[in-house]
């Protein structure tokens, strides 16, 4: 294996450990008592993990296209919200479909969304990528 392929590896298993490290931190939003916590802080832990999902599958991407890929892509999400199309709703119905869409349509949820992007962005530059 060279040292390329070893840092791409590495780099994938880096953002796929740092995306799972953030499952528990964005269930625990949703159990929180504090209200803006449960109901828009979850927001910003969603785009952190999916950013690192899109690492994980890309790791030599650009990180600003990636961080403002997948801010971009949940506030469309975001939108989607207003509709009650029979199709949304119908995933909606699913525990993972109203995961991953939501229910109810706020714009209080943009600012969250953008914080995520850009603690995504941070943590992607503090925590050091293995180079080849």
């Amino acid at each position: 294996m060279s040292g390329d392929d070893r840092a791409t590896l590495t780099n994938r298993a880096r953002a796929v450990l740092l995306a799972l490290l953030l499952v528990p931190v964005g269930l625990a939003t949703k159990q929180s008592s504090v209200g803006w916590v449960a109901d828009h802080l979850g927001g910003a832990v969603y785009v952190m993990f999916f950013c690192f999902v899109v690492f994980a599958g890309r790791p030599t991407a650009s990180r600003l296209a990636v961080v403002a890929g997948v801010t971009l892509a949940t506030c469309l999400i975001e939108c989607l919200q207003l509709s009650s199309a029979d199709w949304l709703e119908a995933i909606r119905a699913t525990r993972p479909g109203g995961m991953l869409l939501g229910a109810s349509f706020s714009w209080a949820d943009f600012p969250f969304y953008a914080l995520g992007g850009a603690a995504a962005w941070v943590i992607d530059a503090v925590v050091p990528r293995p180079r080849s």
